[in-house]
């Protein structure tokens, strides 16, 4: 799996021009205000959206299909967002359906009781076989990696984390995608990519289709983004 760190989200203002045969990524790592944080990020998304559309925010129609996955009830331009406490992630495109999922903070849990219980028996195994220090991080970034999947076929978690698998590596790390549901195939369409934007944050983006020339950008750290987002392109 292609791993985008955070040297590879350069320092941008928004908008950026968005081609058709592009994905763009935003790494927001401080975008909470009193307001942003109670609407989950949906401030910030509908700032992100309306730069891109050159579009007054308040008029954007954000609407959520069967399965709670926003899109946009008025224009073409394709989304996800996900966020991990202070963080924020968006992925954008013109026409490409596609998921994100970002992940931040290594918190106890019952790992493999989880693994066992949801995920595929390959994936449990390959868990229990890791050293202790391995167990969080990799739990996690598999976790991301099925959550973006399941986002892109837009139907989430309901649909069932155990029809999207994945191998691990020799590194221990999630390494490709190696089977998926009949609703989703061919296996061969689908591509995966892991987010390394800032230290303690681990994502994933996921798309089915060809490939697309990726661009990741990042927010300022000192931001504190609001509905409207000023800061980021007046």
């Amino acid at each position: 799996m292609r791993t985008l760190t955070a040297a590879d989200f350069s320092v941008s203002r928004l908008p950026a021009e968005l081609g058709d045969d592009e994905i763009h990524l935003w790494f927001f790592p401080r975008y909470r205000s009193s307001d942003a944080a109670k609407s989950n990020g949906m401030d910030c998304l509908r700032g992100v959206l309306a730069a891109y559309l050159a579009a007054d925010a308040s008029t954007l129609r954000i609407e959520r299909n069967e399965a709670g996955k926003p899109y946009l009830a008025d224009a073409e331009l394709q989304f996800n967002i996900s966020h991990s406490g202070d963080a924020l992630l968006v992925g954008l495109s013109r026409s490409q359906p596609l998921g994100v999922d970002l992940e931040s903070g290594f918190r106890e849990r019952p790992y493999l009781e989880i693994a066992r219980r949801y995920f595929t028996g390959a994936e449990a195994a390959a868990l229990a076989a890791l050293p202790a220090e391995r167990l969080a991080p990799s739990f996690l970034e598999l976790w991301s990696a099925k959550e973006a999947v399941l986002k892109a076929i837009g139907r989430g978690i309901a649909f069932g984390l155990d029809r999207v698998g994945f191998e691990f590596g020799v590194d221990d790390a999630v390494w490709r995608l190696d089977h998926i549901a009949e609703e989703a195939r061919p296996l061969a369409d689908w591509r995966t990519v892991r987010l390394k934007p800032a230290a303690g944050a681990t994502g994933v983006l996921a798309w089915q289709g060809p490939q697309r020339r990726l661009r990741a950008f990042a927010a300022a750290e000192s931001a504190t983004i609001s509905a409207t987002l000023p800061s980021l392109w007046q």
